[in-house]
């Protein structure tokens, strides 16, 4: 199951749209994205952790209903059809697991867009 979580943390991390996106390639900083999100997982409290990951395997196979796949194999549109679902959706409970993860991405996506704004100045 943990193949599978990592899995799934990885094509959310790919997956979620930004509009900073279009500034960094995303696909060529996937497993960059992925790894901060699974350190920050760690850092958590284990009974945050069960929770978490309980709910990133259900979001994962939540994919069959929408597609016929698991969230990792559905194609882009999709996933983003999904996370969207989700994002909007009655339940307070997927909204805020949403939440989390766009949150975590963020972080990264702005961090790394600041290390190359850095970089490009410093040429």
């Amino acid at each position: 199951m943990k193949v599978f979580f990592h899995k799934v943390v990885s094509a959310l991390s790919q997956s979620i749209p930004f509009p900073i996106t279009e500034t960094i390639e995303v696909n060529h900083f996937t497993q960059e994205l992925t790894d901060f999100v699974i350190e920050q997982f760690h850092r958590m409290a284990v009974y945050l952790q069960a929770a978490l990951f309980i709910a990133t395997i259900f979001f994962g196979f939540y994919g069959l209903f929408v597609g016929g796949k698991l969230f990792q194999n559905l194609p882009e549109e999709l996933k983003v059809n999904q996370i969207k679902r989700w994002k909007n959706s009655k339940i307070s409970y997927f909204r805020d697991f949403i939440r989390f993860y766009e949150s975590l991405i963020f972080l990264r996506l702005f961090s790394k867009l600041e290390e190359e704004m850095r970089g490009n100045h410093h040429d």
